[in-house]
């Protein structure tokens, strides 16, 4: 069952998805460097709300590769402003 704050963790994660697909539905956005800093924008952040939604639930270590991975998607934002230049 959905608890503890899911659904707004589910709401967050459904408006990233939705503007994920309307990001790469049009072609004029696909290749814009704006576009690639905010898709990784938010792949950091909905990998740190689940990071955070595994802490509440009190798990172990799961939320930790959460946190690398938002890390990660934070981490080749730069390389992404590199080979646009």
């Amino acid at each position: 069952m959905i608890e503890n704050g899911a659904y707004f963790h589910s709401a967050i994660l459904l408006i990233a998805a939705l503007i994920f697909l309307f990001l790469f539905k049009f072609r004029t956005y696909r290749d814009s460097i704006q576009v690639m800093v905010l898709i990784q924008i938010l792949n950091a952040a909905t990998a740190l709300l689940t990071a955070y939604n595994y802490v509440l639930e009190g798990s172990h270590y799961i939320h930790y590769l959460w946190i690398f991975a938002a890390l990660i998607s934070l981490a080749v934002i730069p390389v992404f402003i590199q080979r646009h230049q």
